[in-house]
């Protein structure tokens, strides 16, 4: 490759980072996701309180889960007993807890790093959450009939696409 065509390539590559940079700065920017990182701490305590909430249900409830932490254990969990049940919904709840005081804390100092464990777990929950729609199609349940899912579905995206936001408002990466 020459220095003409390296340089030719790297003003290319630089000028088409700047416009998706543009493109994603310009939509963290618009509507209401301009106000992501309120919506994040907010997101963070409104998450806490309800998992402390369970924790301590899980905990004063002892091998007899209340009714609506308890599902409907089939296949792989059918050979559990209530004891080990309870211990992986505790240990569950307290991941879950301790992501949204990451959020929190993470939104409180301005440090994006804090979010980053919260925006890998939710991209998981929501690529599992799409494949399981999918194949809910496929096979023919049609989850798209029952709207309640579908809007869950949708406020969880939003969730993500806000904390998104919230974190490339930290780290600058928003900034002309």
């Amino acid at each position: 490759m020459s220095f003409r065509s390296a340089m030719r390539y790297n003003w290319y590559h630089c000028r088409c980072e700047h416009e998706i940079t543009s493109f994603i700065s310009g939509f963290c920017r618009s509507g209401i996701l301009a106000y992501s990182e309120g919506y994040a701490i907010i997101l963070g305590i409104v998450g806490s309180v309800m998992c402390a909430n369970d924790i301590r249900k899980i905990i004063d409830m002892g091998c007899n889960l209340p009714c609506h932490l308890h599902r409907v254990r089939k296949y792989l969990w059918s050979s559990l007993t209530n004891h080990q049940y309870r211990d992986m919904k505790l240990a569950a709840t307290a991941f879950s807890f301790e992501y949204y005081l990451m959020l929190v804390f993470g939104s409180i100092i301005g440090s994006e790093v804090f979010l980053v464990p919260w925006l890998i777990f939710d991209a998981f929950y929501l690529i599992f959450e799409f494949a399981t729609t999918i194949l809910s199609i496929i096979y023919g349940d049609h989850v798209i009939s029952k709207p309640k899912h579908f809007l869950i579905s949708m406020f969880m995206i939003y969730n993500w696409l806000a904390i998104f936001c919230a974190s490339l408002n930290m780290s600058g990466s928003c900034h002309d």
